[in-house]
């Protein structure tokens, strides 16, 4: 399955009940059993805190971990319009050292995937982050 839209990786994750960890641009970092994928938002179940559930419009993502087996899912697809995108789809192509910045955030490793509305990054723990384009404040390369 092929995934263009980070909207696609959360219906993805809430269909095989796998948890993901979202950090808000806010600060806060939650593991969330996602129950329903909206448009512009998800809601779900915080696996720890005091609320029990949330709902978080995409514009508060920072960042966006899922599991594996959700994050083998995602493929690319053929570049698109967008000039950003088109960069970021050459250097996954190229598997060169980056370091993006975000609001709080600086993520250092290898773009993996470049999609409509954000990008994938593996660090040195191997584990895949997505990145909503929106919190990229620019990109570093090595």
């Amino acid at each position: 399955m092929q995934h263009e839209l980070l909207r696609n990786v959360l219906l993805e994750a809430s269909q095989v009940s796998h948890p993901v960890t979202v950090e808000l641009v806010s600060g806060p970092q939650l593991v969330v059993r996602i129950s329903t994928v909206g448009k512009d938002w998800l809601s779900g179940e915080v696996e720890a805190g005091q609320a029990r559930g949330v709902i978080i419009p995409f514009r508060s993502l920072e960042a966006v971990w899922a599991r594996e087996s959700v994050a083998n899912t995602m493929e690319e697809k053929p570049v698109g319009q967008a000039c950003m995108r088109m960069a970021l789809v050459n250097l996954v192509s190229l598997r060169k050292q980056v370091r993006v910045h975000t609001l709080r955030h600086r993520w250092n490793g290898v773009l993996t995937g470049a999609f409509q509305d954000y990008v994938v990054i593996v660090g040195n723990t191997g584990d895949p982050v997505c990145l909503p384009y929106a919190a990229v404040n620019f990109v570093e390369v090595f």
